[in-house]
């Protein structure tokens, strides 16, 4: 099914190598995807900030919705309105980090345990939709059994999963993907039957020499090149991946692409941490070509969720999530209601800015369903 076209590729090297070097004809195939959305990750040391602007009055919460061009925007914060909002969906869909724990993927959420145990004594079903490619289904599970509640694995969804299900229910691939990524991804993959190369760290010489490169090793077969966030990062594995896709025939996929940096340290010593995005726009920018990407905002990952539970109705279906970019876009793309929780990436005040990105509903917290 899938073309072996790198041979060729292979045989002619050293014109790949000369390229791929060539400023000029890496700046002719530039993409601009970093113009696609900006970064939507706000600084972990700003939570206290976020905690003020969280704690505003009701009037000012109102206020600041109701100059929003949604005027249906609801702020539940009493018994009533909560009642209302469990009435009306059997289906939550939730974000992990800046939900259920804080966003520096440690900090416990006051509350949570208590909230998923109140919708799960309600008979609703709960899954499990995040854009963190570093975990894998287990990982998660594993740690929401850490944070006091459980999920079925088939109910998580991670990026790295929807990927690898992409790649074989969708693409019919089977083997022979180029993996940019970490743990997380590789054990998805795994799960699935799905033969791959090139995790954890390159063991060729990196160099600028294209001697040195025409040394490298590539792989004949190839079929697929998913990338996700790598620790393991390098000049190498840009130069294989667009050597690779320079194949039209070679897929390339991505796990998302909305989250480009994060801050963190503390107040004095501040650092930016780059994310997924970077990787990708590095490799898409060098290969000339624009990926196919699976995470949220976009609804592949939909696709990969429907695939699974094909039942789900989604006239009663809410997505939960803390990032109007990632998550809210998440719902408008797919066609289901959406609340933000201010525990995470934005705040209240965030919401006029994205009038397109709108909830239907704004929580401070999770926890707030409980009264």
């Amino acid at each position: 099914m899938f073309s072996k076209g790198v041979k060729p590729m292979c045989r002619s090297l050293r014109k790949i190598a000369v390229c791929f070097l060539s400023e000029t004809n890496v700046a002719s195939r530039r993409l601009s995807l970093s113009s696609v959305f900006k970064s939507t990750y706000s600084s972990t040391t700003s939570h206290i900030h976020r905690l003020n602007a969280k704690s505003q009055s009701t009037a000012s919460q109102n206020h600041i919705l109701n100059g929003t061009s949604r005027a249906d925007v609801k702020f539940l914060q009493s018994s009533e309105s909560c009642r209302r909002f469990l009435d009306r969906y059997d289906n939550f869909l939730f974000d992990c980090d800046g939900v259920l724990w804080e966003n520096d993927h440690v900090t416990h959420i006051p509350g949570i345990s208590e909230a998923i145990h109140l919708l799960q004594d309600l008979n609703k079903r709960l899954i499990y939709v995040t854009n963190n490619s570093t975990k894998s289904r287990l990982d998660l599970q594993n740690k929401f059994n850490e944070h006091g509640f459980h999920s079925p694995l088939e109910n998580v969804f991670t990026n790295s999963y929807a990927c690898a299900l992409y790649l074989k229910e969708f693409l019919g691939v089977k083997d022979s993907v180029y993996l940019i990524s970490g743990e997380g991804t590789k054990w998805e993959l795994d799960q699935l039957g799905i033969g791959h190369f090139g995790s954890g760290a390159d063991l060729c010489q990196p160099s600028s020499h294209v001697s040195t490169l025409l040394k490298h090793k590539f792989n004949d077969e190839v079929t697929s090149v998913l990338v996700g966030f790598d620790e393991h990062f390098s000049y190498n594995k840009i130069f294989k991946a667009a050597s690779y896709l320079m194949d039209p025939n070679c897929h390339f996929v991505a796990t998302n692409i909305v989250e480009k940096s994060a801050i963190i340290g503390r107040e004095g010593r501040k650092m930016k941490m780059p994310l997924t995005g970077v990787m990708v726009n590095a490799i898409a920018e060098a290969a000339g070509r624009q990926p196919v990407i699976v995470g949220k905002p976009f609804n592949t990952m939909f696709d990969c969720v429907r695939k699974q539970l094909p039942d789900l109705d989604l006239s009663r279906t809410v997505f939960i999530g803390d990032s109007l970019k990632a998550d809210m876009g998440f719902a408008k793309s797919v066609g289901i209601d959406s609340a933000l929780v201010l525990t995470g990436v934005n705040t209240s005040s965030d919401i006029s800015q994205f009038p397109d990105l709108c909830p239907e509903f704004v929580l401070r917290s999770l926890a707030d369903i409980v009264h």
